[in-house]
């Protein structure tokens, strides 16, 4: 027979410290007149997460903890059963369904010896561990009052579940961005919320906290090796934001780092850049600052989480910004040329067009007289660099209208050439990729192309594969090879990491991998 609420003085509540379970104690003291509660953990294989698990449950309002021990008989009445006759739903191998009885059964045992008025359990109707867990409660004690919260309450879902904890100081391992149920058992782990609510989705692995979640973030890690280095490479970085979680591509790096708005037309729209800079020189970043720590690791023996993000990175390399701190002022497009630099930009003839950059004197005198025009190296106006910075429409005008005097351009450039001003021409990619003294230094290796790109033009087989030479690296190293795939070596990296072949094969499985 159900008590009235008034009438329950001591409830004992299934326990698992998770989300649903840490927000029912405080709940069920504020709805059911303060009553005792004890909480009852039952360990059916998931070791790991119990640990901390009383300190966290005596914190909440739990007058005590259980942690009953069910794994043997998880696997002689359970597991051991459930194999001999084949047992699944559909396709579907039995995990968390067939762990249910066992811990109801523990609860029933414990609610009896401590004179429980009523027993409590955190499943929400989703799947079936409602009926599970209270038939087997009314198998073993019929006249025993349950209490569902989630038949209850008014929360809807575990965004309103974490406003609650946050109402109550109640502490919880995860946040709303990592705010996925996992259910662990000796068989069985299983994933609900998020991303995963939508079947076609598959899991974030690489969202702040998802490691953590697993023991495979960078303090467990640093348990095992001390001197690990561990990096994170991420849009906005590791560390929590309100950008962390953020969906991007380069093209949102490098929006966010202030260098689309300060490229193009003076008086036009942002312009994309037009390379994957963010990606490219962010890998390179990251390289570089993987390598310092290994330095730092060699000469103190210690390691670190190395934690790089491709917005700071493109922040960093933005020396528009400096202009910004130091002068006062906002620097924006200043189009094919640099305002604070004169010259120094793209000027375009009648048939090509090209780069000069003759900001000191030792290169702007020479323009000057090659350009016919000694008498600007004296003009007040152009003669020193702060003074060409301020007449930089001038100084620009002053050499388009030099360079457009000639009808092939190439003459143009070669007199700047032979004066030693610093000038380019601005190649087309299939002049780079076709340029005599590039390929003559090696600079490109044909690649074979990925088997899911045959007969498509997606990409060209043809890369400057290596940014620098190395003397003592082999031709045989040299050699061009897959990248590997995601995944690929995550077992290799797992053993080397401390798993035993074993945990690191359950590990990965548990993820969803197949022929591991």
């Amino acid at each position: 027979m159900a008590k009235n609420k008034k009438d329950i003085k001591k409830i004992v509540l299934a326990y698992s410290g998770g989300l649903d379970t840490s927000i029912i104690i405080p709940w069920l003291k504020e709805n059911y007149g303060n009553p005792e509660i004890i909480a009852v953990a039952g360990n059916v294989g998931q070791n790991d997460e119990l640990e901390g698990l009383e300190e966290k449950a005596i914190k909440t309002g739990a007058s005590k903890l259980y942690v009953a021990d069910l794994v043997d008989e998880m696997v002689d009445d359970v597991i051991i059963p459930s194999m001999m006759m084949g047992a699944k739903y559909e396709e579907y191998l039995l995990g968390t369904a067939f762990a249910r009885p066992v811990i109801a059964k523990k609860l029933v045992e414990i609610a009896k010896a401590e004179g429980a008025d009523a027993i409590a359990h955190g499943c929400t109707g989703k799947g079936n561990d409602q009926v599970r867990f209270e038939l087997t409660i009314k198998r073993f004690a019929p006249e025993m009052t349950i209490i569902a919260p989630w038949r209850e309450w008014d929360i809807k879902g575990r965004d309103e579940e974490i406003d609650y904890a946050e109402a109550h100081h109640v502490p919880l391992k995860i946040s709303r961005e990592t705010n996925y149920s996992k259910d662990k058992n000796l068989w069985h782990l299983s994933h609900e919320g998020l991303d995963l609510e939508d079947p076609a989705n598959e899991p974030q692995y690489d969202k702040p906290g998802f490691l953590e979640k697993f023991g495979l973030g960078y303090e467990d890690m640093k348990k095992v090796n001390p001197g690990i280095i561990y990096g994170a490479l991420t849009p906005f970085g590791y560390k929590p934001s309100k950008y962390s979680n953020k969906p991007s591509y380069d093209i949102c790096a490098v929006a966010m780092s202030g260098l689309n708005a300060q490229t193009g037309e003076r008086d036009g729209n942002p312009t994309r850049i037009g390379s994957v800079i963010g990606d490219m020189i962010g890998a390179e970043g990251f390289f570089a600052a993987v390598m310092i720590a290994l330095f730092h690791k060699q000469r103190t023996g210690e390691g670190q989480f190395v934690d790089f993000s491709l917005v700071r990175n493109l922040v960093h390399i933005n020396d528009t910004l400096q202009y910004h701190n130091k002068k006062g002022h906002i620097q924006y497009r200043s189009g094919n040329h640099n305002a604070n630099m004169s010259p120094y930009g793209i000027y375009t003839g009648k048939t090509m067009s090209m780069v000069i950059g003759a900001v000191a004197p030792s290169t702007w005198n020479p323009l000057c007289d090659c350009m016919g025009r000694p008498d600007l190296k004296t003009d007040p106006e152009f003669a020193t660099l702060p003074a060409r910075s301020r007449n930089h429409e001038k100084v620009e005008q002053i050499i388009t209208d030099w360079i457009m005097s000639f009808e092939n351009t190439q003459e143009a450039y070669d007199k700047i050439e032979a004066s030693g001003v610093p000038c380019c021409p601005v190649m087309t990619p299939e002049e780079v990729w076709e340029d005599e003294e590039y390929n003559r230094l090696g600079w490109w290796v044909n690649f074979p192309m990925y088997p899911e790109w045959e007969g498509t033009d997606i990409i060209s087989n043809k890369h400057c594969a290596y940014f620098a030479d190395f003397s003592d690296v082999s031709e045989e190293d040299r050699k061009p090879m897959f990248a590997p795939h995601i995944g690929e070596n995550n077992y290799e990296i797992l053993k080397a990491w401390g798993k035993s072949e074993e945990e690191a094969r359950e590990l990965l499985k548990s993820w969803g991998a197949v022929n591991v």
